[in-house]
């Protein structure tokens, strides 16, 4: 899912996430909205170059260092 969130209001939001919750989807998702990784993310990587590097928290990829600002 690419930045799904993205032409969603807050109640629409609201069901997507409850959806995926509730029905234990999988699914890869690329999304800027905070709140939305933070609720339905389990597991995290980021692309380093060539790399893929499982990172323990979203917080990472918000984090100056990792973002390079």
């Amino acid at each position: 899912m690419d930045e799904p969130t993205n032409h969603l209001d807050i109640d629409g939001q609201e069901a997507l996430e409850a959806e995926l919750l509730t029905q234990g989807a999988t699914c890869l998702l690329v999304s800027h909205d905070r709140s939305f990784v933070r609720t339905v993310g389990t597991r995290f990587w980021l692309i380093d170059g060539k790399k893929l590097i499982e990172v323990d928290d979203p917080e990472a990829f918000f984090s100056a260092e990792i973002n390079g600002a």
